[in-house]
């Protein structure tokens, strides 16, 4: 068993589509690193002498254990499909709700490297932008490996995901978020 989690992306070919499995090991560093924080917390728990120590143990545990399950039992693998008028992504995409996902090339402007955003809990990874929504397709991904993939697709299927046609999407950045010209000042 290894200490970090450790990621490896299988590429299928054939004539008709490319397909992208992206496994996932979990660590024991990260679990392990949970799981004594939150026997500490638990431990204060039972030794709290006043009611603020307590109810802060009793958060902090609780929310020590939701990051455990969450941690536990992310999923192990993700599988992208790339056909010349859609892509399919199906397994972990980076939320426990969505599982599978498929667009149509013309639903989209493009696909890329989009970095986490904890305030929405985005994770990292392969997105598609269709406007301002943007769809997770593989998480937990850097940018190189989202850029070897996307040159794959585009070398492959050169009219998917055809780039920015929609005027409106020149409001907002690669990252999606709305561009600042900053003239406030």
């Amino acid at each position: 068993m290894h200490a970090f989690d450790k990621r490896t992306i299988e590429t299928v070919e054939t004539a008709d589509e490319i397909q992208f499995i992206v496994r996932r090991s979990n660590g024991w560093a990260i679990p392990g690193v949970l799981c004594l924080l939150f026997l500490i917390t638990l431990s204060q728990f039972f030794r709290a002498t006043n009611i603020t120590a307590f109810f802060i143990a009793f958060v902090l545990a609780i929310v020590l254990a939701a990051a455990l399950v969450k941690q536990i039992l992310r999923g192990k693998k993700t599988i992208l499909t790339a056909w010349r008028d859609r892509i399919s992504a199906e397994g972990d995409l980076g939320n426990l709700s969505s599982q599978h996902v498929v667009l149509k090339s013309s639903s989209f402007q493009s696909l890329g490297y989009m970095a986490g955003d904890a305030e929405d809990n985005a994770p990292s990874g392969l997105y598609a932008w269709r406007g301002t929504p943007q769809q997770c397709l593989i998480p937990e991904l850097n940018r190189k490996e989202c850029e070897q993939i996307v040159n794959a697709i585009y070398f492959k299927f050169p009219s998917i995901g055809c780039g920015d046609s929609d005027s409106a999407s020149l409001l907002f950045d690669e990252n999606g978020g709305l561009i600042r010209l900053g003239l406030d000042k």
